[in-house]
């Protein structure tokens, strides 16, 4: 997710929020979480990744293109 982030012209700086979020497919829901629980709002890419954020790696992959993630 990162790697194809950093090759979207998304920086290590670059900030994304790791809050709350849901996805609804074909009526089921689902709610990605940290493997921590809690949410800790703003931050950039690199503490995400050196903390491991799920949530904020998702708001990457749909930010980047998950096609391109799974190229």
């Amino acid at each position: 997710v990162y790697l194809a982030a950093l090759e979207a012209n998304f920086t290590p700086a670059t900030i994304a929020i790791d809050m709350p979020m849901r996805f609804t497919v074909a009526g089921k829901s689902y709610e990605p979480q940290n493997y921590s629980g809690d949410f800790l709002g703003p931050m950039t890419m690199r503490t995400a990744l050196e903390q491991s954020r799920n949530v904020v790696a998702i708001r990457f992959a749909e930010a980047t293109g998950l096609k391109q993630v799974a190229d």
